[in-house]
């Protein structure tokens, strides 16, 4: 029994089919090269497949199912129902139809133009028996009447004038939305309640803001103006009993103070020593550098000096570097001494003003007759005087003694006028001044041989003296201030204790 031939090529498909039935037939002859340029210039027609497609689709959904191929293409710009749709092979026409403007061509460019290139069709088609229908997919197929009007594309010249606005400003435009009917519709507006809707907790915040403004519009209590006259009362009668505390000493000298003891300043004991032990007659240099404003305290202290000097017949030679040192070194001589033979004949001697600084002050101490100085309502050279014809160096004068309110003008002095002198600076100076003139005194050699500082030096002067002046009225002064001070701070310390016990007792036993 013979077994049936099958054939491999019965179970492919019909494309797959017609593919190697095209490779097996031998190929047409190749047309001549006028004949495929002639059938490349002329507009390629549209296969039949795709004719079919088109009417098919026609004959089915019209225009809707023309649509439903435009989904998978790009989205066009809308067209107005004027505008038509212009097609390649229009554009081609019109373009053909422009007159050349380029001008003409050479006619030896004419001739070496080289020949045009065979041309050959982009593809091939297949006779009508040999094509086989084609199918659409399913999901191709399927209506798409849900598309909207703005995405058909090139179509949209053909839809309905009911589909576009025909007045106002967006005549000729499609797909317009519509308004809706609440939005259009003209009516009165709702009335709402002005009343709020708050909670338990929110009512409960509003009566304590209210209670909180109700109060602040209330007039205080005059209960702190009762509180603010007793202190005011008690300021006052504070700063009258200080005040009493330091005028009543220098008014009625009824009350002294305890004076220093001796041995409590040993620098101040040196100036005693130092100015007792004078001959009669010796010149004594007084530099006399104070400020306007600390006239009053370094009169407390130079004054007892002064009036031991003068005690001793001193022939006193006065020189300052302030502009104003020799006027106050007059004014304390006429205060407290007018009266002794010395003052009343105007037997010391006033240089004047000493310009330049520290470089006035270390060319006087180097050469005090060649030093230029303003000697006040004086035409004669002083030094022709009888006490100064023998001093040439600054050594030569029996003391040199320094008055100073600033602790800078007495380190300038100190400074450029020790090393000239071989028993070193008696100084008088203001309390500021003395921390830093101490430390003069504790140098070896000393700088500073004695040093006088403010109203207790000038109290302790006196003591040492034996004598009550200018001094021990300030000293008693200043002491009894000083105590009623510190009273003041005690007695306002348990004041304010007490006050405040008895604020406290209230809240404790609440507790």
């Amino acid at each position: 029994m013979s077994t049936p031939h099958h054939d491999p090529d019965e179970n492919l498909p019909e494309w797959l089919k017609d593919l190697r039935r095209k490779q097996n037939d031998p190929e047409p002859p190749a047309a001549p090269e006028d004949a495929a340029a002639h059938a490349a210039a002329e507009p390629e027609a549209e296969p039949d497949w795709l004719a079919d497609i088109r009417r098919r689709h026609r004959e089915e959904g019209g225009l809707d199912a023309e649509r439903s191929l435009s989904d998978t293409q790009p989205n066009k710009p809308f067209r107005l129902e004027s505008r038509r749709l212009q097609t390649p092979e229009a554009e081609a026409a019109a373009f053909a139809a422009e007159p050349e403007t380029h001008g003409e061509v050479p006619d030896w460019l004419e001739d070496d133009e080289p020949p045009a290139p065979a041309t050959t069709p982009a593809f091939s088609e297949l006779p009508d028996d040999e094509e086989a229908p084609l199918e659409l997919p399913s999901w191709l197929q399927a209506p798409a009447s849900s598309t909207p009007a703005f995405y058909a594309g090139e179509e949209d010249d053909l839809l309905p004038p009911a589909d576009m606005e025909n007045a106002g400003p967006l005549a000729g435009l499609s797909g317009i939305l519509p308004a809706e009917p609440e939005v259009a519709k003209i009516g009165k507006a709702p009335v709402f309640s002005t009343r709020l809707e708050v909670s338990e907790a929110q009512q409960r915040h509003a009566t304590v803001l209210q209670a909180l403004i109700a109060s602040e519009a209330q007039p205080a209590s005059d209960s702190a103006a009762q509180q603010r006259r007793p202190a005011r009362l008690l300021t006052l009668l504070l700063s009258a009993g200080l005040l009493l505390a330091a005028l009543w000493p220098l008014l009625g000298r009824g009350l002294q103070a305890p004076r220093p003891e001796p041995e409590a300043l040993p620098e101040g004991t040196a100036m005693f020593n130092s100015i007792d032990v004078l001959p009669s007659g010796a010149a004594v240099l007084v530099i006399f550098d104070v400020q306007p404003a600390f006239y009053g305290e370094v009169r407390a202290a130079a004054s007892p000096v002064i009036g031991h000097l003068l005690d001793r017949q001193a022939r006193l030679v006065f020189v300052s570097t302030q502009p104003s040192g020799p006027a106050l070194a007059e004014r304390l001589l006429q205060q407290d001494f007018a009266q002794l033979p010395l003052i009343a004949t105007q037997d010391y001697i006033s240089l004047g003003y000493l310009p330049g600084g520290m470089a006035g002050m270390r060319s006087f101490a180097s050469n005090p007759a060649l030093t230029l100085l303003s000697a006040p309502a004086m035409f004669v050279n002083p030094w022709s005087r009888p006490a100064l014809q023998n001093i040439t160096t600054l050594d030569d004068f029996a003391l040199v003694l320094l008055v100073v309110s600033e602790a800078e003008d007495g380190r300038a002095w100190v400074e450029q006028a020790t090393p000239e002198l071989s028993e070193g600076l008696y100084v008088v100076s203001s309390a500021q001044a003395a921390p830093l003139l101490h430390a003069y005194l504790d140098t070896q050699p000393a700088q500073i041989a004695a040093l006088v500082a403010g109203v207790r030096g000038g109290a302790h002067y006196e003591r040492l003296r034996a004598r009550d002046s200018l001094s021990q009225r300030y000293w008693d002064s200043y002491s009894y201030q000083l105590g009623a001070a510190l009273m003041v701070i005690v007695l306002g310390g348990l004041y304010g204790r007490v006050i405040h016990s008895q604020a406290e007792k209230p809240q404790g036993s609440s507790v």
